[in-house]
């Protein structure tokens, strides 16, 4: 779902595993070059059937560094579905200061998707540079919401936020444009547009 990687040879995934009694689908994994942590998010209720359902559905993740580990919250359709405390090779979550590559819908190979790629439709993908609530989640998780801008402290904290509904214009170098309306202009490129 999705990739992410620094030059710090740190390495955060999000994705999905379709195991033969469809349990644990969602799942992060943490790794460096020497160490990889994999941790299954959602109650045992969270299945490959209840996924795959032909509805639509919010998933939401949060994570936040603390003393103990990294606290994971995976949130459904705005009800919390599973907390816990992991592990990770990281002592802590946070960019490399050269710059983040991540992909979504694909696996980061070369700032490309290596063909591992995610079958389903995306709506919208926020990343928030802080945790939010289980309140703020419930608030938001069904609307549109504004992003901040140089003028403007309206949701500082949100660092990316991709709608996917700019429409199109016929023109492949304009349309495989991702906009981010998050105000902090760090838009995407669809590979394979």
């Amino acid at each position: 779902i999705y990739d992410s990687t620094n030059n710090d040879n740190k390495h955060f995934r999000i994705f999905l595993s379709a195991s033969t009694d469809g349990t644990s689908p969602i799942n992060i994994e943490f790794a460096t070059t020497a160490t990889t942590s994999s941790y299954s998010l959602g109650a045992t209720t969270l299945t490959t059937s209840s996924i795959a359902d032909s509805k639509w559905h919010h998933y939401a993740i949060t994570m936040v560094s603390q003393s103990t580990g990294i606290k994971t919250r995976l949130f459904v359709d705005s009800k919390l579905s599973k907390e816990q405390v992991v592990s990770s090779p990281w002592d802590d979550i946070k960019t490399a200061t050269n710059g983040v590559v991540s992909a979504i819908g694909a696996k980061v190979a070369n700032s490309l998707g290596d063909g591992q790629l995610i079958s389903s439709s995306i709506d919208e993908f926020r990343f928030w540079k802080s945790e939010r609530t289980g309140e703020e989640i419930g608030r938001n998780w069904f609307v549109n919401i504004g992003g901040g801008t140089d003028d403007s402290l309206d949701n500082i904290d949100l660092g990316v936020y991709f709608k996917f509904n700019e429409g199109i214009t016929l023109t492949s170098s304009t349309d495989s444009i991702i906009l981010d309306y998050s105000g902090r202009l760090s838009n995407g490129n669809f590979i394979g547009y």
